[in-house]
């Protein structure tokens, strides 16, 4: 009886212990988030489900053969693979995986599959685990569009299309094709953004992301690079697939404004530079680098171009990039000096002004010409300092020789576009008179009709200020852009200065002589006084008298002169 009664209550702890573990792994099952169970024995040729199963499918396993019912479910390229992993005595694997996704729907799973085999190699038991992933494959697929894919444009971003151009390079290599790469920049982008903001500036980017995308096929990969600039890959270029037909494509689009969401057309210039593989290099980075220098040689040329590639590019580029370091270490040393041309009354053959001139000798004694250096400097914005310097420097040499001489000519500077464009010019200016002393009156700031292109009210309205200061104005290359008398006539300026190309056939051109008597008297009848540039010999002279020019410039009368050959011409200038 004791016995019976043992053997009862183990009995019970045991079945105990057997409901506690089916509670446990109940609970663990259920707990699987967005997991369902599947679990077949041979042994009792039974089925059952666990877990997330009949949320996840609409129905009920009873037999194994009806997980053929789940693999239906499975878009057509993943059925035969599931076919293996699901049933247990197509091979003799004791786990399996694959990942798959549902037909007609966004819904992503995986399979774990988990079976057991006897002695014999038979299979005894068969465990699938199916998860629900298309929360986590969403959000990889989001990082996986932000690591490959510019978000503005919905292009291939930088990173991406170097890994790609590497691989067509590698595909070249092998099979001995040509591989073109297009950098293509929105030339005047920066006025763009400046006139319509940067949400109608992101606005352009996304239009013209998505009209240069329709170039993507095969062997055509597009890229937004950053801010005005897009890449293009062309693998064995033929066809409409080459970078002369995709840039007359580009050319005929842009021809046509594009129209941002407030209704504003914009119009916009773009220049292209091309290299190409294994003609440039065969360095994936350094083909890039070879297009957009090319870009920036198109750039030179006109607001609509494109440029190729070659050595002589090349070695142009290799100068302007010594030159610009030269350059920078030449600031930082002050290696610059400062010539002086003077202006002369035509009349009086008195000195008038004196325009200040930078000048840069290279370290193997050869001058370097500022209508090289200077456009460098302007295009890596290197034109600030050399400018404040230059304002500076003639300024104190100015009012030594005032000291010195007690000399009543002007000072003449000329002032570039990015200097003229900074808020603080003319608080930066006025200190630096103040510091030395100088009178307003003793300046004549010469400008360019190009800083009227930017911002032409923000522009004249500097201009007055500087003018209520006392300080002269002068309108420097008049004749060279776009003057015209009717717009000239309202500028707050005292002095025209008439390029040279006017000056220098009237000698032994009657039409020069015409239009250049024209040009001078329409420009001293609406108030202004005249400075004639680059006049070299004594009938240009005579003929300038006559015709009435208030002044005159040039090697005629006077070079570019140093320091030391000013003060002896104001010297003489003294004594007489």
């Amino acid at each position: 009886m004791d016995d019976l009664r043992y053997q009862t209550d183990l009995l019970k702890a045991m079945n105990r212990k057997l409901e506690l573990d089916v509670a446990m792994y109940r609970s663990i099952v259920e707990s699987a988030d967005n997991t369902s169970f599947f679990y077949y024995s041979t042994v009792a040729k039974q089925c059952r489900t666990f877990g997330m199963w009949e949320k996840m499918f609409p129905f009920k396993i009873q037999d194994i053969r009806e997980l053929d019912r789940v693999t239906e479910l499975l878009e057509d390229k993943y059925r035969e693979r599931a076919m293996l992993v699901f049933y247990p005595e197509r091979r003799n694997e004791k786990h399996d995986f694959m990942e798959c996704k549902l037909k007609g729907k966004e819904t992503w799973i995986t399979v774990n599959s988990y079976a057991s085999y006897d002695e014999l190699g038979r299979p005894s038991e068969k465990i699938l685990k199916i998860s629900d992933i298309t929360k986590t494959k969403k959000q990889n697929e989001q990082l996986e569009y932000l690591a490959y894919y510019d978000t503005l444009t919905g292009l291939l971003n930088r990173n991406y299309f170097v890994s790609s151009l590497a691989d067509y390079i590698r595909k070249a290599e092998e099979n001995h094709d040509i591989v073109s790469v297009m950098i293509l920049n929105i030339s005047n982008f920066k006025t763009i953004n400046d006139g319509f903001g940067l949400v109608g500036g992101d606005e352009l980017l996304q239009s013209v992301g998505l009209f240069l995308k329709d170039f993507s096929s095969e062997n055509v990969i597009v890229s937004h690079f950053n801010a005005d600039f897009f890449c293009i890959a062309i693998y064995a270029p033929m066809g409409i697939h080459t970078p002369e037909c995709i840039f007359q494509a580009v050319t005929e689009r842009i021809q046509e404004p594009f129209t941002i969401s407030n209704g504003e057309n914009i119009h916009i210039d773009m220049v292209t530079g091309v290299a190409e593989y294994p003609e440039a290099t065969t360095n994936v980075l350094e083909l890039i680098n070879d297009a957009e220098i090319a870009m920036f040689q198109a750039k030179k040329t006109k607001s609509v171009s494109i440029s190729y590639f070659n050595q002589e590019i090349m070695t142009s580029f290799l100068e302007k990039f010594e030159l610009e370091n030269k350059m920078k270490a030449a600031i930082f040393a002050n290696k610059f000096e400062l010539y002086y041309q003077p202006q002369f009354d035509v009349k009086s053959r008195k000195i008038r002004g004196l325009e200040a001139l930078i000048r840069w000798e290279d370290e193997d004694g050869t001058m370097i010409p500022p209508t090289y250096f200077i456009s460098i400097a302007e295009s890596n914005g290197s034109i600030i300092p050399i400018g404040n310097w230059v304002l500076e420097e003639s300024i104190r040499t100015y009012t030594e020789w005032q000291k010195k001489f007690d000399i009543q000519a002007r000072l003449a500077v000329n002032i570039s576009v990015m200097q003229y464009q900074k808020k603080n010019f003319v608080d930066n200016l006025l200190q630096i008179m103040k510091k030395y002393d100088m009178e307003p009156t003793n300046l004549e700031l010469e400008i360019t009709e190009s800083v009227l292109i930017y911002d032409f009210d923000e522009m004249i309205e500097k201009m007055k200020l500087l003018k209520d200061f006392g300080i002269h104005l002068s309108l420097d290359d008049f004749g060279t852009g776009f003057s015209s008398l009717s717009y000239i006539r309202g500028l707050p300026v005292d002095t025209i200065k008439v390029d040279k190309c006017f000056v220098d056939d009237v000698v032994t051109d009657p039409s020069a002589r015409a239009i250049l008597e024209a040009v001078v008297h329409m420009v001293k009848e609406l108030g202004f006084e005249t400075i004639v540039e680059g006049v070299e010999d004594e009938r240009q002279f005579t003929y300038l008298r006559e015709i009435d020019c208030d002044n005159i410039q040039g090697f005629y009368l006077a070079e570019p002169m140093d320091f030391s050959s000013v003060e002896e011409l104001l010297l003489e200038q003294t004594a007489n």
